[in-house]
């Protein structure tokens, strides 16, 4: 061994890897910056398979497209040239990314490969506020919501080839749900045996049941008290309802008609937030803060990685 060679080695073993060039460890990224001053994120939906996920902005109708390995998302497409105002509930079925079109009282269907507009799918009312939906895995049927006229639609997945068609009225719910004035049905999914929709009423601060098969709307009796709920994800057995300031954890029974609130995850990087959606493994959450009626918002406008303690 010669001398070079020597103090090469005893130079190795002194000094730390990292020092000497080595990769450092990656760190996890928790805050993702949304562009723009007047964004409004209020959906977000991660796409499975890859490190993607997407919001898009309520104030301006841009699609944002995120990585979780960068803290700064980016523009996938503008809306706006569709028609599409006011996105707000995202969900992905296979390369479609679907957006509630809010005041458009429109579902739209977007491809993720080429970022074109496949349909638009029109209620016809002029006072429909489309919020938020859940799908059908099998079928590809998207169900959503409306803030503000008292009805579940409904977007058949046995479509035709027409890029303008019509949403169904699935289930009124007038006299059965009581609409007040401001923001009423929200956050929606489908239980993982398919037999019914969980639905959250963020006016009255309840859970409903709408069975799929014959369509009956029960009010879930809740053991605690679930706030403002606005979007919802579930894991069994828990429903996790989002809100301003928390994500409230109700443990739900098997027949979906009672639940108890165990617990509430908060965190500092949540600031009046809205939707979420999981993370692979379900070990995380997803969560946009929209910032809803904030004339002066904190910017930059943020999605939030948070972990889940249930």
């Amino acid at each position: 061994m010669n001398f070079l060679t020597a103090s090469l080695i005893a130079v190795a073993a002194f000094f730390p890897a990292s020092i000497l060039g080595s990769p450092a460890r990656r760190q996890t990224v928790n805050v993702f910056e949304v562009p723009g001053n007047d964004s409004y994120p209020e959906g977000v939906v991660f796409q499975p398979g890859t490190q993607e996920f997407y919001t898009a902005s309520s104030g301006n109708g841009m699609v944002y497209r995120g990585s979780l390995s960068s803290k700064t998302m980016e523009p996938f497409f503008d809306g706006l040239p569709s028609g599409m105002v006011s996105p707000y509930g995202m969900k992905i079925i296979k390369d479609s990314l679907f957006i509630a079109g809010g005041s458009s009282g429109m579902l739209f269907q977007f491809s993720l490969s080429n970022r074109m507009l496949l349909r638009r799918f029109s209620s016809n009312d002029p006072d429909a506020f489309l919020y938020d939906m859940a799908v059908d895995d099998v079928t590809g049927d998207v169900y959503i919501t409306d803030s503000k006229s008292p009805t579940v639609w409904k977007a058949s997945g046995s479509n035709g080839p027409l890029v303008d068609q019509k949403l169904s009225k699935w289930v009124d719910l007038k006299g059965k749900i009581r609409y007040q004035t401001g923001s009423n049905s929200n956050g929606i999914v489908m239980t993982p045996d398919r037999k019914y929709l969980l639905m959250a009423n963020r006016n009255d601060n309840a859970l409903y049941r709408i069975g799929m098969g014959d369509k009956k709307i029960d009010k879930i009796s809740v053991t605690g008290k679930v706030t403002s709920p606005d979007g919802l994800v579930y894991d069994s057995p828990y429903l996790y309802s989002v809100n301003t300031e928390a994500v409230d954890v109700v443990k739900m029974d098997e027949n979906f008609l009672k639940g108890e609130v165990v617990g509430k995850i908060t965190n500092p990087l949540m600031f009046k937030s809205s939707t979420a959606d999981f993370l692979p493994g379900k070990k995380e959450l997803l969560v946009a803060n929209f910032q809803e009626g904030e004339e002066k918002p904190k910017l930059p406008f943020t999605v939030v990685r948070i972990p889940v303690k249930w």
